[in-house]
């Protein structure tokens, strides 16, 4: 499978998702590596990346301005509380608030693409 050409591995081995390989215990305990290293195609990076998008979009303007500084641009609570004039105590407990509405907004989607 050919990557995309905007993705290196080389570059970005981060990006490479690890996935458990299907066996049975027996098979399992008999193996010396029990996950394999496999790239996602182009179409699942686009999915997942929309995926994302959707659930961003259900935070309110702050929640999802502090996730995107704290996680995507790597800033520190104190950073992000800076940008967002809010304090330090603040940035972190509403980091904890978004992290609980993110697993359940997941949770919910996870449902609702099954039935």
């Amino acid at each position: 499978m050919a990557e995309p050409a905007h993705v290196s591995l080389d570059k970005h081995p981060h990006l490479a998702v690890q996935r458990r390989v299907a066996a049975t215990p027996w098979e399992a305990l008999q193996r010396s590596a029990p996950f394999e290293t496999v790239m996602p195609s182009h179409l699942e990076l686009d999915s997942l990346a929309s995926l994302v998008e959707m659930a961003v979009s259900s935070l309110d303007e702050l929640d999802s301005e502090l996730l995107i500084a704290v996680v995507f641009e790597r800033l520190t609570f104190r950073q992000a509380a800076d940008r967002l004039g809010i304090s330090k105590s603040t940035a972190h407990r509403r980091y904890g608030r978004i992290c609980k509405h993110l697993q359940q907004w997941f949770k919910e989607w996870a449902i609702a693409v099954a039935t």
